[in-house]
């Protein structure tokens, strides 16, 4: 395996790793976002704002998912062309 697909699944994984981390810290601070009073009036009555921000935490979670995923994608299949087996034929004309 060369060093540019394993740092490519290096990515994918650290990717995936922080989301997990993260989703919870933005779960907490959407909630305080909404929950926020000032003076007697709630922040998520602005117009939009409170949709916007009960989708961040759905935003987060599927860009950050889908990187990680593409990246170790990338870097299985850069490991495959790498190694040259071709073991199973029909599996290396479905990576391209």
């Amino acid at each position: 395996m060369k060093i540019g697909n394993f740092g490519t699944l290096l990515i994918g994984v650290i990717m995936i790793f922080i989301c997990i981390i993260m989703f919870e810290i933005v779960l907490d601070g959407v909630g305080t976002i909404l929950a926020w009073t000032s003076g007697g009036s709630d922040i998520s009555t602005f117009t939009g704002f409170g949709s916007i921000v009960q989708l961040t935490p759905m935003l987060l979670w599927l860009g950050l998912f889908g990187f990680g995923g593409y990246e170790i994608y990338r870097g299985i299949r850069g490991a495959r062309a790498a190694s040259g087996s071709n073991n199973n034929k029909n599996s290396s004309k479905t990576l391209r």
